[in-house]
């Protein structure tokens, strides 16, 4: 018999607000999942339209469709399925109600007893962001009844820590997490930077290294990468965890005008000249601002053609290295310029790739993918599936400019890989939030207004 602390049968209104709820409030199979024969013909009827209750419907039922069968039984009117560490407990209807909340409270109330036979539950729970659901539920059984909360089930991962220290810290270059553990500092796998000031007003920035050591970073000391110098104290973490060879994966999540593309590039470029890596691929996904368009067949023009105003964002970051090596050279004519950002990218093997044409495609090298605040997850695993080992990705996007209709600040690729920070085997995921803005004070202000 299979134990859970909780079980909780959910709404459909449940899914529909985003299909990941079920695996976040399985909290990775600790919970038991329970969905009644009901809540499966309410998604049939929503799989098809343009919103996002639609797509969460299909995207909840492709997950089903990839789930296993681990036991059913039409006698007694069940079926357990399992995918991605969460557990499913689905039930045929045994209720005659017409009115479809009823049947769902009904019929749970009817199998109690087989739930308590198949499990070992401490606590059976309605979840429904519907008022009048929660209120028939309190009404009709003795089940506790909760609303989804956010904030509570989806929280985003710390990455930095602030300490103060009364003593005179070490000034070493290398610590261990069980010295700082010996300082009294809880430093959790998620954590990818610390701060520490000590009684005197100093302060120290650790960068973590791999999972048992953090690097004493001498900020002050970071050179410029590429001719770019980092400007301030989040650019120049970003560049430590970003030339660190140990780091698999950089997960940013920085506002617009921060520089984050303009430092993955260099900090590329220089990894690529210190460690050979083969060539630069970048990505980004193809959705049109305030638009529900994410393909860009409907544009005139040859694929290159057509993505040319997509990859702007890197060719114009190419542009800049290029001045700035250049600076005797005051003027360039269009033509120069052009010609000198094709020879940068043939030298450095710069590449650019289009999500639709990466089946049977094999990446190697480092992979810069931007704006993955737009990316589904499905778009990001199509992705990762396809990179070649001894490479290393840079995740880049902006929670607060989501484009894509179908997405929230929840369930997009970059919350799920901000998520991972922390991951150690078989490969090393770090993160940084870049809330800095460089661009101007223009950009500053409009990313600081609530609307």
């Amino acid at each position: 018999m299979e134990t859970f602390q909780k079980a909780y049968l959910l709404d459909t209104n449940i899914i529909l607000d985003d299909f990941l709820n079920v695996e976040i409030l399985s909290d990775k199979n600790s919970n038991l999942i329970i969905i009644t024969e009901t809540i499966l013909q309410e998604l049939d009827k929503y799989k098809s339209g343009g919103d996002i209750i639609n797509y969460n419907a299909r995207e909840f039922i492709r997950w089903l469709d990839n789930a296993k069968i681990i036991e059913k039984s039409s006698i007694d009117g069940y079926m357990i399925v399992s995918n991605n560490n969460t557990t499913i407990l689905i039930l045929q209807n045994t209720s005659d109600k017409e009115i479809n909340d009823d049947k769902i409270i009904e019929t749970l109330i009817n199998n109690q007893e087989l739930i308590e036979n198949l499990f070992s539950i401490q606590k059976i729970i309605f979840v429904s962001n519907d008022t009048i659901f929660r209120t028939k539920a309190l009404l009709l059984s003795d089940f506790d009844v909760e609303f989804l909360k956010k904030d509570t089930y989806k929280k985003f991962p710390t990455i930095f820590k602030e300490f103060y220290y009364d003593n005179c810290f070490v000034d070493k270059e290398f610590i261990s997490i069980n010295e700082l553990k010996n300082f009294g500092f809880d430093i959790e796998d998620e954590i990818s930077y610390i701060k520490v000031t000590e009684y005197s007003g100093k302060s120290f920035y650790l960068v973590r290294e791999d999972r048992n050591i953090f690097k004493n970073v001498n900020l002050d000391s970071i050179k410029p990468v590429f001719n770019i110098k980092p400007k301030n104290l989040g650019q120049k973490i970003f560049l430590s965890l970003a030339l660190n060879p140990k780091n698999t994966i950089i997960v940013v999540n920085a506002i617009a005008g921060t520089g984050k593309t303009l430092l993955a590039l260099s900090a590329s470029l220089q990894l690529q000249k210190q460690y050979g890596y083969s060539k630069i691929t970048y990505i980004r996904k193809t959705i049109i601002s305030g638009n529900n368009l994410d393909e860009v067949g409907f544009l005139p023009g040859s694929l290159n053609e057509k993505l040319y105003g997509y990859l702007l964002p890197l060719k114009d970051n190419i542009e800049l290295i290029i001045k700035l090596k250049n600076k005797r050279k005051k003027k360039w004519s269009l033509e120069e310029l052009k010609e000198a950002v094709k020879k940068f990218e043939n030298d450095h093997n710069i590449t650019y790739e289009y999500l639709g044409h990466l089946r049977g495609r094999t990446l190697e090298g480092i992979i810069i993918l931007d704006e993955v605040q737009n990316y589904s997850i499905k778009d990001l695993i199509t992705i990762l599936s396809r990179i070649k080992e001894g490479s290393k990705v840079f995740i880049l996007g902006s929670i607060k400019q989501i484009d894509n209709p179908y997405l929230n600040k929840y369930n997009n690729a970059l919350s799920f890989m901000l998520n991972q920070v922390g991951t150690f085997e078989p490969i090393q995921i770090q993160g940084i939030k870049l809330e800095k803005v460089e661009r101007g004070p223009i950009v500053d202000w409009i990313e600081n207004l609530t609307i």
